[in-house]
């Protein structure tokens, strides 16, 4: 079992899902975080704490949780079935010696690979200045657009508009993905870090919850948007769910 009140370091942790008991905590985690399912292998958690009486053994109704520094669930994965094959040790390029395990999820793998490093960049501090995704490279957007959605609803929010602004900010331009966008329009409803969904059908849950006060959204780079991500015509069913609920969209292209 793990000592909750350390500080801390090692940020995933396997946690039996009903009793909320940890059973082993790791500072990193390899071979989860993965485009290509069909390629799953073993699972590896770097610098281990916690350790179960035998190898290999399995474990049931398993999820793998993240914790912020101060100990707070930010987000978490249902794997149910998980197998703990071993224990190694491993000493680094500093000479401190580690203890890793392998393990394996059963093909459950989780399909947004750049979640791993964001993970621990949201462990950190949550962002405290809107753009800080755009740091990033654009084909990194989906995995953060997914670690923000974990974590908005993982730490108690709602899909809904928070702020009460009357008027909002967009801004699309240079963006390449539709991930991108939703990533740029949570933050312009809903503050650094915020979410306002990452689909359309998201998108209409959040305004269906929200306020019905109208309110008035400046959109820089909408003809960008539409000319290079309209794929589906995804830009204009955005704008079309946006004007349904009292949204009204001034666009600042010109």
């Amino acid at each position: 079992m793990i000592n909750q009140a350390e500080p801390i370091t090692r940020i995933f942790r396997l946690t039996e899902e009903e009793s909320n008991v940890t059973i082993m905590a790791a500072s990193d985690v390899d071979g989860f975080f993965t485009r290509n399912p069909g390629e799953a292998g073993a699972i590896q958690l770097f610098d281990v704490e916690g350790a179960v009486q035998a190898y290999p053994t399995l474990l049931h109704d398993i999820e793998l949780q993240i914790l912020d520094r101060r100990g707070k669930n930010i987000g978490g994965y249902y794997v149910g079935e998980v197998s703990l094959q071993g224990l190694h040790r491993h000493r680094d390029n500093v000479n401190t010696d580690t203890t890793n395990a392998i393990a394996s999820f059963f093909g459950y793998t989780c399909p947004y690979p750049e979640a791993r490093q964001f993970w621990q960049v949201w462990s950190r501090s949550r962002p405290v200045e809107t753009g800080e995704w755009r740091r990033y490279h654009w084909s990194t957007h989906a995995s953060w657009l997914h670690v923000v959605q974990q974590v908005w609803f993982r730490t108690g929010h709602e899909a809904r508009r928070y702020r009460n602004d009357e008027r909002c900010t967009l801004d699309t331009r240079g963006l390449m993905t539709v991930a991108s966008l939703y990533c740029a329009l949570g933050e312009a409803v809903n503050g650094p870090g915020g979410y306002f969904g990452s689909n359309p059908s998201a998108l209409d849950d959040c305004l269906c919850q929200s306020s019905s006060a109208p309110f008035t959204l400046e959109w820089f780079g909408f003809a960008e948007a539409r000319e290079r991500l309209n794929e589906d015509e995804e830009i204009d069913i955005i704008a079309s769910i946006l004007e349904s609920h009292n949204a009204r969209i001034v666009y600042k292209d010109l």
